[in-house]
């Protein structure tokens, strides 16, 4: 799995300018290392600027602001993993067996939507091409699911699943006051699902959507108590669009043959 959430660029404030100074590598990989550990942060130490109790910072104490809001965010990040863990990768995994499972969502939530409407296909050069949204209505556990597993029912085959998180909040009122740290997320994630129809046409589906992953104290995992379907669109293609090559000799190195369009020696 590949996430990460980017909450701020701290290379560019110079504080691991590798030109400004000389550390290993490893010194470098150990210093971030660290930094991404979840952390138990004080309020008193923390600038009102990102909810603390300490005084406000001016725009002359940017780069201690800077520290402090990387101190955040790189204690939330760490968080985040269990996120990921709990939420996350089941639900990708559900995706890939076309079974959407309940054991990640809460099940007394009335917050999920997954109604999609979808607008008349467009034949571009081969591929079929449909856009759709969200009709917002709300559901409970048990619709939700069953509108699920009938979308990912239209797939004969799903061979690769992927979902990404590019974005992540949490209200001041979801986090510790003793900590700072996040007990609520609010994740925005990109959906890649592609495979087979029962046509067997190839089809990718790719969409976004929203979901809040709650804490369970008692447990100290994750669960997933709304999920909101934002936008999307379907691709359908009867073959594929490019083609490679191979040709092997029982003799002679392999050979690999690699069609290409080239137009005033660069590749078009």
């Amino acid at each position: 799995m590949r996430f990460l959430v980017t909450f701020i660029s701290f290379i560019s404030f110079g504080l691991y300018s590798l030109a400004d100074t000389r550390v290993s590598g490893t010194e470098l990989l150990n210093t971030l290392n660290n930094q991404a550990k979840a952390q138990t942060l004080q309020l008193k130490d923390l600038p009102q600027n990102i909810g603390g109790n300490a005084p406000k910072l001016m725009q002359s104490d940017s780069v201690k602001l800077t520290q402090k809001t990387m101190e955040v965010a790189l204690s939330d990040e760490a968080i985040f993993q269990g996120v990921i863990k709990s939420v996350i990768e089941p639900l990708e995994d559900s995706f890939l067996k076309q079974d959407i499972t309940s054991v990640i969502f809460a099940k007394d939530s009335t917050q999920y939507s997954f109604v999609l409407k979808s607008n008349p296909s467009v034949n571009n050069e081969g591929i079929l091409q449909s856009k759709w949204t969200s009709l917002d209505k709300v559901q409970n556990l048990s619709q939700f699911t069953k509108a699920m597993n009938a979308y990912l029912a239209e797939f004969k085959k799903i061979e690769s699943v992927e979902l990404s998180p590019y974005a992540i909040k949490t209200p001041i009122s979801n986090r510790s006051p003793l900590t700072f740290q996040p007990n609520f997320f609010t994740v925005a994630v990109r959906a890649d699902i592609r495979g087979f129809d029962k046509k067997n046409n190839r089809r990718q589906d790719r969409f976004e959507f929203s979901l809040n992953a709650q804490k369970k104290q008692d447990e100290g995992t994750w669960s997933a108590d709304s999920f909101h379907l934002d936008s999307g669109e379907t691709l359908k293609t009867a073959k594929a669009s490019f083609k490679e090559v191979a040709s092997f000799s029982d003799v002679a190195p392999a050979n690999y043959l690699q069609h290409k369009a080239i137009h005033r020696d660069r590749y078009a």
